[in-house]
């Protein structure tokens, strides 16, 4: 299995048991993911400057088999145009996400740009226009580790992509209650993912 846990737009790989080296830039945007579909992304970290390609769905990985893909935090600016790309290239996606950031712009009193509808009229849209299924899940990965373990013990995927942070950095800072929960979210989150992978 692969995991790919991400913080903004730098990339780690973790492999268990096996590495296959491959990384993908996450769209930024509806909009950037339109764009993308048609072309190879690379992205460079300043580490290991790892040049690859997303190219699950073609020849040069494991014959170009469809896989199984957990995306945690789906619901959220990269995780959702993400699964929709992996769908779209023939893979198995299941979301994970527990909401927060539609939680978020309550409290905050905000609301995006762009209207953004339930994950289940999203996964609805998208099979009427694709004719392919997205799974969902909501789950807390921070809070609820034996429904995350299940999950993953359930479904067996090949590769879990970790988007499942609060990532606004505004937020963050605002106050007390922003910056306990992104700490309380974010560092669990990760804890608990690596934790079920090893013991899956």
């Amino acid at each position: 299995m692969i995991v790919a846990m991400t913080n903004f737009h730098i990339l780690w790989l973790l492999s268990f048991p096996l590495l296959n080296t491959y990384s993908f830039t996450p769209p930024t945007s509806p909009i950037a993911f339109t764009s993308q579909l048609s072309t190879n992304q690379s992205v460079s970290t300043p580490k290991t400057k790892i040049k690859t390609q997303l190219s699950m769905a073609q020849d040069n990985y494991d014959g170009g088999k469809a896989k199984k893909v957990l995306v945690l935090g789906g619901d959220g600016f990269c995780g959702w145009p993400t699964s929709l790309y992996l769908s779209e290239k023939g893979h198995d996606v299941i979301i994970v996400d527990n909401l927060s950031r539609r939680n978020i712009d309550n409290e905050l009193g905000c609301a995006s740009l762009t209207p953004i509808v339930s994950p289940l009229e999203r996964v609805n849209a998208w099979k009427e226009v694709s004719g392919k299924s997205i799974g969902f899940h909501n789950i807390d990965v921070a809070k609820e580790y034996e429904r995350l373990l299940s999950l993953i013990e359930d479904e067996k995927p090949d590769t879990v992509i970790h988007f499942a942070e609060q990532r606004a950095a505004p937020y963050s800072m605002k106050n007390s209650k922003g910056k306990r929960y992104t700490v309380d979210n974010n560092v669990p989150g990760t804890n608990n993912l690596c934790a079920a992978v090893v013991e899956r």
